[in-house]
């Protein structure tokens, strides 16, 4: 009569990629090593094809080149983002007198 009342939970799912390792692991490996290499301790040979992809459409194309020169130049995404606050603030005022004079 117990079970009635008691219920099974659900078995969890986990899925677990078999192609990629954790992300994060190969992106400190990658930063590591180009840390390396700037100091002199790497050898330069040992660039891999990604690394070496890794920008270039970026480079050879003017519009997104000028964008993230501006990106880097403004410090990255955290001035859209004050813009943004800033619109939905003035909005906000605009509207809550639009209500108050009706």
């Amino acid at each position: 009569m117990a079970s009635i009342f008691s219920t099974n939970k659900p078995k969890r799912f986990e899925h677990v990629s078999h192609f990629t390792k954790n992300e994060r692991k190969q992106w400190l490996e990658a930063r590591v090593r180009k840390v390396k290499r700037e100091m002199g301790e790497l050898p330069d040979e040992e660039l891999k094809a990604e690394e070496i992809i890794r920008g270039t459409f970026i480079q050879g194309t003017k519009h997104l080149k000028r964008r993230k020169e501006k990106e880097d130049a403004e410090g990255g995404q955290g001035n859209r983002y004050i813009k943004l606050a800033v619109a939905i603030v003035v909005m906000i005022i605009i509207f809550v007198y639009l209500i108050k004079s009706i």
